[in-house]
């Protein structure tokens, strides 16, 4: 809004005001001068104290990771587990520092689920004899 569609918005305002209140003119400067200093302050956005937070993980990282969950487990494990995807996310350098939580929020964010039978290749369970 420029500098005097604000001034022209403030004005309706205080006539929306003033008229039907049956204000005087020295009452309607006050309620002018206190209506613009609050339409300004509503208008202007205020500047940020800290600059947003860098993306550490974009989504080639979560493509990645989900490949990863898809693959073979690595030798002496049964299935992956959030903690094994990070420590191996960070060890074929995905990232340089990955939490178990940031696995299972990019998990819990593409409805991956680590214990479903469906997941690349994992386990599958025996058909049962009919």
């Amino acid at each position: 809004m420029g500098g005097s569609s604000r001034a022209a918005a403030v004005g309706v305002l205080v006539l929306l005001w003033a008229v039907p209140a049956g204000a005087q003119a020295p009452q309607a400067d006050t309620v002018r001068l206190s209506l613009g200093a609050a339409l300004e302050a509503a208008l202007t956005r205020k500047p940020r104290d800290k600059p947003p937070r860098e993306v550490k993980f974009d989504g080639a990282f979560e493509a990645r990771l989900i490949a990863l969950a898809c693959s073979g487990v690595p030798e002496g494990y049964r299935r992956w587990t959030v903690r094994l995807l990070a420590d191996k996310a960070v060890e074929l350098n995905f990232a340089d520092s990955v939490s178990h939580m940031s696995v299972q929020r990019v998990l819990k964010k593409t409805n991956f689920s680590l214990t479903a039978a469906n997941t690349g290749k994992s386990l599958r369970k025996a058909a049962r004899p009919s």
